[in-house]
């Protein structure tokens, strides 16, 4: 069957159900006897929202999200946390108080862009499949936004970050991200020349992480529910198109202002098949129906009945 990878994105801005699928897809593959390597290029949180992620951050002394954890503990890769997830960006509420007046505040705190909030971040490099470089940033002008406690809560979480964060301001961030996605790229190229079965979750609801994500031979469209499978190939083709390139190799990370959304790119392609997905409180019912879908997966990559 050779070298495979799947990706998975979620079809809404958030809670689309991608963590969840892809671990366990990702446990039933292994449970198979596949070699199973798993990512997330991209991964952003709420250190607010999502408090295990200070206490895997405290534990791995690297800024580290639940979901990264878990697609690492399901999948039983063996690969490092950073290399799994090399670019990482973590939220906080900012003080109300700092702001002049509400709508300032409201305006600061409902940027869509996770870029735009994150405080603290990890930008990991993949050097070799042996050797990676890290480095931590702490974004200066938000992180003199926050209140007492949780600038407090910052400084325990940096004390204990190796590297030690270095500050950085807004501007300069973004600067770095543009660069850590060239950076993802290569974590991807080493994982795939790793194993058997790569299985990659995409960032929210954008349709790639970056852009080699996008060489995937099947696409996995995560809905509440609901699991549509496309074409790799169909997803480049008409990625490709919104952007009005017919070459990935031709798309330059900082000259594009907005990447498409997944929903932008299903409007123009026929899923070759849809799984339903049931509640995971349903146990029995949501493994069964994972199973299934890895058949279906397994099926479509033997034969390459490719949908177009």
């Amino acid at each position: 069957m050779g070298k495979i990878k799947i990706l998975v994105s979620g079809l809404l801005s958030y809670d689309s159900g991608k963590t969840t699928v892809a671990k366990y897809l990702a446990k039933i593959l292994r449970e198979k006897g596949f070699d199973i390597g798993v990512s997330k290029p991209v991964a952003g949180h709420s250190l607010w929202l999502q408090p295990y992620t200070y206490e895997y951050s405290m534990s791995y002394k690297k800024l580290v999200g639940e979901d990264v954890v878990e697609l690492k503990k399901y999948s039983g890769s063996n690969d490092s946390i950073e290399m799994i997830n090399p670019l990482n960006m973590a939220t906080l509420p900012l003080d109300p108080l700092k702001f002049l007046t509400i709508d300032l505040y409201y305006n600061n705190m409902s940027m869509i862009n996770t870029y735009k909030l994150a405080v603290i971040s990890r930008l990991t490099r993949c050097v070799s499949k042996d050797y990676v470089e890290t480095t931590h940033f702490i974004i200066e002008d938000r992180y003199r936004l926050l209140s007492d406690s949780l600038r407090r809560s910052i400084d325990k979480l940096s004390t204990n970050l190796e590297p030690k964060p270095e500050p950085v301001s807004s501007e300069e961030f973004y600067k770095k991200i543009l660069e850590a996605s060239i950076d993802t790229d290569r974590c991807l190229e080493i994982l795939e020349d790793k194993h058997e079965f790569l299985i990659i979750e995409s960032f929210n609801d954008v349709a790639s992480p970056n852009i080699y994500s996008l060489k995937s031979d099947l696409v996995l469209i995560i809905a509440p529910g609901r699991v549509f499978i496309y074409s790799g190939e169909r997803f480049r083709e008409v990625f490709k198109m919104i952007l009005y390139i017919d070459s990935l190799e031709k798309i330059d990370y900082t000259n594009i202002s907005t990447w498409p959304l997944s929903k932008d790119l299903v409007r123009y392609i026929r899923e070759i098949d849809s799984i339903e997905i049931p509640h995971i409180l349903d146990r029995d019912l949501f493994i069964d129906s994972i199973y299934r879908l890895s058949d279906k997966i397994l099926s479509l990559l033997s034969y390459k009945q490719y949908s177009k």
